[in-house]
């Protein structure tokens, strides 16, 4: 009867109702998101399970503890309670009993409700109905035992709502981050810092996840001793803390220590302190209020925790990290890169947590003491009473700042880091004026708000859509969810803040802008901490309407400007103008069309103006067997069409949303004839949107590729979209994604033909920059304060034009005819190593007669703008990128067993020939052909150069990260040739080439890429990766067979 009266009560909380509603509204919102078509289906299911056990668990935990827990407390009526006949402990037990069965039930609704959305996706299975119920025991059962006992210990010993938000906040917290340190599948960017730590994991994961990801596959996953041992461990460790709890002494709340103390003496002594204490208080009680508040976070025990932990945690990040540019490689490190480890993370988030922690604390602390009615009788004004708060947080914002600040330093010190005083007070700046802003914010909700649950809730909501993806979840993608936030990102060393430093203050002055309308809202409408009185938007004062007025007027013109720059401004949108694009233009894939055989281009490029000029001339030839009587013409939709004209045609439809246009020629474009095709068309640097792309224009580097810049000539099969849940939402005609492994292996194809072009072009840059471009450099000349440069290719070469324009000049040398030229603000030993790795790779293929084929081949030291240069370099046709800090600043650890600055180079001047060289790029072939190749080039040039024992550590290395990737891999195993991965086609390949060199030796594998040379080189058919296989089994015994198929066309995790 009594847990019937608990459920009752329980029921009947309005906040619980809405956690039932909510929460399977959630689990089935996650489980119809696109699913990734890597895992099967059983594994997306674990995913969701595991990201709902994970997110959800600390937030409901958190909110409803009190509810149950500490309600005698919260209403004054603990006394009463405890006079009633049921005991201490079958009370506290009760309370525990019907959380954790409250927990279970809600978590079987929400596991409920992610296998409807399943069933519905894919069908229902058995396999779905089993992982749900093993999940709900052996996962999600234990961590409610486990986390309520917590909870309930907190109830107990503390009694306080606030140290229970805090402490479950905190464990929520450390967990993500201990989840992502283990590399857990659920969290973006997520990776194994090293084997004891993921190890360790395996046994003391409070939810089991680590245990039950290591072993996903296989079937003993559930039965597995890792993690039986780790749930009847904290089944154990339940049992002993509900123990401690019941029988552990309550931590007197203050209050009541205050009152048992008070007697004739103590009142007459403080009497007596005030009063000679008067003469040194400040007069204004304005500033005798700020003091007060600051003074009543600087006594809070959760502050001073705070206080003393934050420059740890700061110091900690900094010098751990400091010096580490890659795995054996190190950099010398200055202010930049010391603030970077902190200033857009550790700061921002915890930062966040800490104020509205502080908002809370002092805008609530006179209804805490029921004191709230007296300050509002008091002769002090609701301006002076919310101004003091918010300056009161404003000085523990600067005290963090100061904080960070000293304890940065000091790690820089002992680090014997470059400091930069400069750099401190321009990024402290940037860092805090956001987190004064939101903690503004925060105070003004509060003294909106007459319920501190209320603005709570609505502070936790806040913090929630700031820090995480739930809005993208729900189809509502915008960069203004990161509330009085910017998207400004981390400078670099090459060119400091040039890659965002212009979002900045559009962002910030909108932010101002809402931060002062709440002000004003709550100064004129609060009565001094009591709450909002009546609202009536009529009634508003004009300076408080006007102020609305101007932040709705401001975030509309961002708005649209974001939209300008970037019509598809999300992956939502660019996924609709994809399926759309489809479906219009679906039909011109069986068309004939033209292709381009040249394109001459004159590129005015203004790196101080940030803009750039494009004329191009394109050369379509009908290499079909029909006439051509119209061509379809378009551009990307984040750009404008321009001024296109197309000789001897005329524009007859366009399409202003897909930014196509069909062109009809008067006379029909005969097989083998060639008609010329003109594009004038601007490019201005965007300054709403962080530069982080393949279109750069700014005083310090200038990079443009041609793809997705360049006009395009029929219909473009890469537009298309090959998730299948997203054409099946769009309701686009099925296509089957058939792997290499599974489309070539019965025999020999011919798949593609080359879409190559030949390259004319003529750049104009700055005086004092130096132009890059694909081609021989036929000329350069000056003009006034205009440089020009003339490139030239000596044969067509893959379509992916592109123009550099960089204040430095090169490191030069002239090899086998060819000008390797190495582009590098640092003048220092990088330059001569990444010349060096060039050459070298160079000679070796010319040697093996398989020759470059350009006039030269350009390395371009770059900043980072993200784009593809995920692992520090990208190649184009007879051009390298290579990332500033890990090319060009670092250098290699003393225990580093090769030169990562020469592997890298190598690797991409590899790419001329597999990715640029036999091979189109075509998306029916994945990355092994142009990405794991070059790992074999990678280990006999290191062996070549460096010695056996440089090329062992290169294995070493690789072994070790393909192990830690491996940890938490719960996608479908696929063979080498079909990977897509990372760690795959990178850390795998390199593995079965040095297995496969061992065993068989370089000659038949050498032997077999001069025989995909000879016949797949340009003009030949494109090669593919089957073709290497059936290529190295003609070249090795039958014998070796065996050994070839395990390695590259077996389906291993």
């Amino acid at each position: 009867m009594l847990f019937i009266n608990e459920w009752r009560f329980c029921v009947r909380q309005p906040l619980i109702l809405i956690c039932m509603v909510l929460m399977p509204i959630l689990a089935l919102l996650l489980s119809g998101g696109i699913q990734e078509e890597s895992y099967n289906p059983a594994n997306q299911l674990q995913l969701s399970h595991i990201f709902l056990l994970m997110m959800i668990l600390p937030l409901v935990l958190g909110a409803l503890s009190p509810i149950v827990f500490l309600r005698d407390t919260n209403s004054n009526m603990s006394e009463l309670i405890n006079c009633t006949s049921i005991t201490y402990t079958k009370r506290w037990l009760l309370r525990y009993g019907i959380m954790v069965t409250l927990f279970f039930m809600l978590f079987i609704l929400c596991f409920f409700m992610a296998l409807v959305g399943f069933s519905l996706e894919f069908g229902f299975s058995a396999d779905f109905f089993t992982l749900t119920i093993l999940n709900l025991l052996l996962l999600v059962l234990p961590s409610i035992l486990f986390t309520t006992a917590f909870s309930m210990w907190l109830s107990i010993y503390w009694q306080s709502t606030m140290i229970i938000y805090v402490w479950i906040a905190a464990s929520g917290i450390i967990y993500l981050l201990l989840g992502s340190m283990a590399g857990s599948p659920v969290l973006a960017g997520s990776i194994v810092i090293n084997d004891s730590f993921y190890n360790t994991m395996l046994w003391l994961d409070p939810y089991g996840i680590t245990a039950l990801l290591e072993s996903i596959n296989l079937a003993k996953g559930y039965t597995s001793i890792e993690l039986l041992t780790n749930r009847l461990a904290y089944l154990l460790l339940t049992v002993a803390l509900v123990y401690i709890a019941l029988t552990k002494k309550p931590k007197e709340k203050v209050h009541k220590e205050i009152v048992d103390n008070l007697n004739v003496a103590k009142l007459s002594q403080q009497a007596n302190t005030k009063n000679k204490l008067a003469t040194h208080l400040p007069n204004s009680p304005f500033i005798q209020l700020i003091k007060v508040s600051v003074f009543t976070l600087l006594h809070s025990r959760i502050t001073q925790i705070i206080l003393l932990i934050w420059p740890m945690i700061i110091f900690n990040e900094v010098i751990s990290g400091i010096s580490y540019a890659e795995a054996m490689s190190v950099i010398s490190p200055n202010s930049i890169d010391a603030l970077n480890l902190v200033a857009f993370d550790l700061f921002s988030v915890l930062g966040t947590f800490a104020i509205a922690l502080w908002s809370w604390l002092i805008c609530s602390r006179d209804k805490s003491y029921n004191i709230a009615e007296l300050i509002a009788a008091a002769p002090i004004s609701n301006r002076q009473l919310i101004g003091t708060h918010i300056i009161a947080l404003g000085l523990m914002i600067v005290l963090l700042l100061l904080l960070t600040f000293a304890s940065s330093s000091l790690a820089q010190l002992l680090a014997g880091s470059e400091w930069l005083f400069h750099h401190y007070l321009v990024q402290l700046g940037l860092s805090g004026l956001p987190l004064f802003l939101l903690g503004t914010l925060f105070v003004c909700l509060h003294h909106l708000c007459r319920s501190s649950m209320t603005s709570g809730g609505i502070v936790a909501l806040i913090i929630l859509i700031k820090f995480t993806p739930i809005m993208t979840s729900l189809g509502m993608t915008h960069t203004l969810w990161n509330i009085a936030g910017t998207p400004l990102q981390a400078p670099d060393n090459f060119w400091g803040y040039s890659a965002s430093i212009s979002v900045y203050l559009p962002y910030m002055a909108l932010w101002i802008a809402a931060s002062l309308s709440l002000v004003l809202l709550a100064i004129s409408r609060t009565h001094r901490g009591t709450g909002l009185g009546k609202l009536s938007i009529m009634n508003l004062p004009k300076s408080v309407m006007m102020s609305f007025s101007v932040t709705f007027l401001a975030g509309l013109s961002l708005h649209f400007a974001l939209v300008d720059e970037k019509p598809l401004t999300n992956s939502d949108k660019r996924e609709a103008w994809k399926a759309q694009y489809e479906t219009r233009f679906a039909h011109w894939q069986h068309k004939a069309q033209p292709v381009v055989v040249h394109i001459d281009s004159e590129v005015d490029i203004y790196p101080t103006q940030e803009f750039a000029n494009f004329k191009l001339i394109y050369t379509l030839e009908n290499r079909t067997d029909t006439p051509i009587k119209q061509v379809l013409i378009g551009r990307y939709g984040n750009y404008a069409f321009g001024n296109i004209n197309l000789t001897g045609a005329t524009l007859i439809e366009f399409d202003d949303d897909l930014n196509q246009g069909i062109y009809q020629f008067a006379q029909q474009l005969m097989p083998g004839e060639q008609r010329v095709m003109r594009a004038n068309f601007s490019f201005k640097q965007s300054h709403y949107w962080p530069h982080r792309s393949h279109q750069v224009v700014k005083p310090k580097f200038t990079y443009f590729r041609a793809d997705p810049l360049l006009p395009t000539v029929g219909y473009q099969a890469v537009y298309q979209l090959h998730n299948a849940q997203l054409r099946a939402r769009y309701k686009l005609e099925k296509i089957e994604n058939i792997a290499p492994l599974e489309r070539l292996k019965e025999k020999e194809i011919e798949t593609d033909t080359y879409k190559w072009t030949s390259l004319s072009t003529v750049i104009s840059t700055e005086a004092g920059h130096h132009a890059i471009s694909q081609g021989e450099l036929v000329s350069t000349w000056v003009t006034g304060n205009r440089a020009f440069y003339k490139f030239q290719t000596k044969q067509p070469v893959r379509a992916i034009a592109t123009w550099l324009s960089v204040p430095y000049a090169p490191l030069y040398q002239k090899i086998n005819g060819t000008t390797l030229n190495v582009f590098s603000p640092q003048t220092n030993e990088a330059k001569q190593i990444n010349l060096k790795a060039m050459a070298d790779t160079l000679t070796w293929f010319a040697e093996n007669r398989m020759p470059y084929t350009g006039a030269q081949l350009n390395l371009i030291s770059t900043p980072d703008i993200g784009a593809d240069i995920d692992s520090g370099g990208y190649a184009l046709p007879q051009i390298i990128l290579i990332e500033n800090t890990v090319g060009f600043r670092a250098m290699p650890s003393k225990d580093a067993g090769f030169d990562p600055r020469y592997r890298r180079a190598v690797h991409e001047t590899a790419h001329q020939w597999f990715e640029y060289g036999i091979n189109n790029g075509v998306n029916e072939e994945p990355s092994f052909l142009n990405k794991s190749l070059a790992k074999y080039i990678e280990i006999i040039l290191i062996e070549k150069h460096y010695g056996e024992k440089a090329m062992l550590s290169l294995i070493e290395l690789e072994q070790k990260r393909y192990e830690l990737s491996q940890r938490n891999n719960i996608q479908v195993p696929v063979a080498l040739i079909d990977a897509n991965q990372k760690h795959d086609i990178h850390s795998r390949a390199t593995l079965a080439f040095a297995k496969l060199r061992k065993t068989i030796g370089d000659k038949p594998i050498i032997a077999t890429l001069k025989t995909l040379w000879r016949q797949h080189a340009y003009p030949n058919t494109p090669a593919t990766s089957m073709d290497f296989v059936r290529a190295l089994k003609r070249h090795v015994t039958s014998t070796d067979h065996q050994l070839i198929d395990e390695l590259f066309l077996n389906k291993t995790k």
